[in-house]
């Protein structure tokens, strides 16, 4: 009796939520259900990414000392600096496959990508060529660190095949496949314990050198594999009777104002590690590297968020459906706002033990940390502005914004962490990083008025047309 009552029991509460589940996707339209399943796939990629990245920081911390934790977290710190002239090819290759996406033009997809392979990838090679020749004079006259030297060229061939992923990332991103943005990075990382092993087990002492080199395996290995699914994913491109429609004109010119932006964006992000180079010792870099790493966890939703609405945006934007991009907007920041505080008061109660793990002497980053998942919060009130500002067109407003910011960050930077330390830096940051993002808000809020007055000057125009005299 009492099975056959938990039988009954079981199948209303399983009817139930099948009602409920019903109820629920009969209210969302076909835009948010994309954006929500997207953020699914781009949360748990990340939730993954994030992981690795932890699992991959723990062993570091365990395996070396703070001050070699501080020169790798450097020696990347400049490899990111190099290539920063790169980052405008992606959004780039992103924005005007997505809106050839809505358009339906194969010819003009077949192009961007054939602009791409002809054009961008030789100019990624040319720079790495470049870092690693001039990689002995920034160690030494710069940083006046000579191990510095070998493990910045190391790490930039690691660079060269990150990009091309990401690049190639990009291009699968526009196709609705935003899920390969993160898989290569979580490949990326997962792909480096292995390598560490076999290292070890070969004789190898030197962690430090080790982990540099299984960033190259790891990134060599993504990078096949990116190629291999860009391949798949467009075979139509290999068609000889489809025609290329090429516009590397637009491309480059789209690339200028977000390479300029990427520019910006790098650097902004790395100055205070420099300076922390220039004024604190290696081991400050580290403490301040793990405290932002752990903060930047209060930003994992929207960073989920951003890997399927720029697509859904510029899908819409291709369609002229500007005010379903502001309802989206509107609705997701108040969810990214909401389960940002819950992360943020997480770190709260439980920062120093979570900073402990990596050991006792990372507990002193307890106060940098809440800053920066602090700031982060404050961040998420913006939505995905800055995405959406992109995929309009308008990519100079974004270089605007980030220079904004990086006049700000070299600034409290150079005033605050000779004298506060890691404290100043994550100080300088958060500000900065503020100011920009309500001021990429403002003028998000521009454009959506912008574009209704001209809609509204557009359907006058057309009525007054069609008046017989």
């Amino acid at each position: 009796m009492s099975n056959i009552l938990s039988k009954i029991s079981h199948k209303k509460i399983t009817d139930k939520y099948k009602h409920f589940v019903k109820n629920i996707s009969s209210r969302l339209n076909k835009n948010e259900k994309t954006i929500i399943k997207g953020t699914g796939v781009g949360f748990f990629l990340i939730f993954l990414t994030n992981i690795s990245s932890f699992i991959i920081l723990f062993m570091k911390t365990k395996l070396m000392t703070a001050s070699d934790v501080g020169l790798f977290v450097l020696a990347k710190s400049i490899v990111v600096t190099m290539f920063m002239f790169t980052n405008g090819f992606y959004n780039s290759i992103f924005r005007y496959n997505t809106v050839f996406l809505g358009e339906g033009s194969n010819e003009k997809i077949k192009g961007v990508i054939s602009v791409t392979y002809k054009y961008i990838i030789p100019f990624l090679i040319g720079t790495a060529l470049i870092s690693i020749l001039s990689a002995p004079y920034v160690a030494v006259n710069i940083f006046h660190n000579t191990r510095l030297a070998g493990f910045v060229q190391i790490i930039v061939i690691s660079a060269l095949f990150s990009c091309i992923s990401d690049i190639n990332s990009g291009i699968l991103r526009s196709k609705l496949l935003p899920q390969y943005t993160y898989l290569f990075k979580v490949l990326e990382q997962f792909l480096i314990i292995p390598f560490v092993f076999i290292l070890y087990k070969m004789g190898m002492k030197n962690f430090l050198l080790m982990f540099s080199l299984s960033f190259v395996f790891s990134s060599f290995l993504v990078f096949i594999y990116s190629l291999i699914r860009v391949r798949k994913e467009f075979s139509f491109i290999f068609d000889s009777s489809l025609k290329s429609i090429e516009h590397p004109k637009k491309i480059f010119a789209y690339s200028f104002f977000s390479q300029i932006t990427g520019l910006m964006l790098k650097f902004r992000t790395q100055v205070n590690v420099f300076l922390m180079g220039f004024f604190l010792s290696t081991k400050d870099i580290a403490l301040y590297n793990v405290a932002f790493q752990l903060g930047m966890a209060t930003t994992i939703l929207m960073d989920g968020l951003n890997t399927i609405f720029p697509t859904v945006s510029g899908v819409l934007y291709g369609q002229n459906k500007i005010d379903e991009i502001k309802r989206l907007h509107r609705k997701t920041a108040k969810i990214l706002v909401i389960i940002s505080i819950f992360i943020f008061l997480g770190f709260i109660v439980a920062g120093k033990f979570v900073l402990g793990i990596f050991g006792d002497v990372y507990k002193s980053a307890y106060i940098p940390l809440l800053i920066i998942a602090f700031s982060f919060v404050l961040e998420a009130n913006t939505g995905s502005a800055g995405r959406i500002i992109d995929m309009m067109g308008k990519p100079q407003y974004n270089s605007f914004n980030n220079l904004v910011a990086l006049i700000l960050t070299v600034g409290f930077c150079y005033l605050c962490i000779p004298r506060f330390g890691i404290i100043g830096s994550a100080v300088a940051f958060s500000l900065s990083n503020i100011v920009k993002r309500y001021l990429m808000l403002w003028q998000l809020l521009f454009l959506f008025n912008s574009d209704k007055k001209n809609r509204s000057k557009q359907k006058m125009s057309f009525d007054n047309d069609m008046v017989v005299p």
